[in-house]
């Protein structure tokens, strides 16, 4: 009887799971290989949890479909839920000819690496690059004129 009751209860644990929704975003790429869609979203949670390589649920056409791609991508009018909590999403505006202060790591990552690492800081503002493969974090949005740099300014939610 134990047995049976702790079944259900991780039954109805696993069905009331937490799902994040975002709008404007969609995952890439089907779970299946091709356009699974349907129109119930509790019915769509179900068949995404019970695949393994169902990462979440974009929007087409009012239906959702099963998405196999963990990458969220801007696309305007989709809504994707994926299980979980949400994820820290960031966008990234561009000042050219802007440095900005509070440097908080050498001038020696990559565009994209400095990206990512200024992400996973509390401290991090943004970015200022002498190229693509010379950048560096900053802690203040504060910038001053210069040639030789642009400067990204990170906002999340």
């Amino acid at each position: 009887d134990e047995r049976e009751e702790e079944e259900e209860k991780e039954e109805s644990e696993e069905e009331s799971a937490e799902w994040c929704m975002i709008e404007n975003k969609e995952l890439s790429g089907y779970a299946t290989g091709k356009k699974v869609a349907m129109g119930d979203l509790d019915t769509a949670k179900s068949a995404c949890g019970a695949m393994s390589d169902c990462k979440g649920l974009t929007t087409e056409e009012d239906e959702f479909t099963l998405r196999s791609g963990s990458d969220l991508v801007d696309h305007e009018g989709s809504t994707t839920h994926i299980p979980g909590d949400c994820p820290k999403i960031c966008d990234w505006e561009k000042v050219d000819n802007r440095k900005m202060k509070g440097v908080l790591t050498k001038l020696k990552l990559s565009m994209e690496k400095a990206k990512a690492a200024c992400e996973e800081r509390d401290d991090c503002k943004g970015i200022h690059c002498k190229s693509a493969k010379k950048c560096a974090l900053v802690s203040s949005s504060n910038e001053k004129k210069s040639k030789k740099y642009d400067s990204y300014i990170m906002s999340c939610q």
